[in-house]
């Protein structure tokens, strides 16, 4: 087995068996595992600020200060900071901007109060999970036409 130091290395296909195996660990040894996915959050990302800041897309984890936030991924959240984290981190997005990048998918972000008040609930959702799995309040500023990660994560 080859040892892979680097995330970003990684195949899709290695990707998807690391996701499987730990899956299986984790309904085995729900105990055990909690140490093992925290160690692996550790492991610095592409996108990773100073503060520690960084969102792996993929396995759908914030990490703020090496603690982990766990989103699930192809769902509005997580299309959310895929966007914010795809570019430079102190941008300020435009819901629409936000909206643009799943053409394919945009029927998913057709809501009753439009488009634009569904990516800001997505905006404050995203605040309240984190601040309640982590103590960190306002991870987003967010309002009815922007949203941009809070600067004081960025230094």
């Amino acid at each position: 087995m080859n040892k892979i130091t680097d995330l970003d290395k990684l195949t899709k296909k290695q990707v998807a068996s690391f996701r499987d195996n730990l899956e299986r660990i984790i309904d085995r040894f729900p105990k055990v595992s909690e140490p093992l996915i925290i160690d692996l959050t550790k492991t610095k990302l592409k996108n990773q600020t100073a503060t520690g800041l960084s969102y792996d897309d993929n396995r759908g984890l914030l990490i703020i200060n090496d603690e982990p936030v766990k989103f699930t991924v192809d769902r509005k959240m997580s299309d959310v900071l895929k966007t914010i984290f795809s570019d430079d981190l102190s941008k300020e997005w435009s819901w629409d901007e936000i909206i643009e990048n799943w053409e394919e998918k945009k029927s998913d972000y057709e809501s009753p109060g439009g488009a634009q008040v569904m990516i800001y609930n997505v905006g404050k959702n995203i605040n309240k999970r984190v601040a309640a799995e982590t103590g960190n309040k306002k991870i987003l500023l967010v309002t009815y036409k922007k949203m941009k990660i809070n600067p004081k994560y960025l230094k």
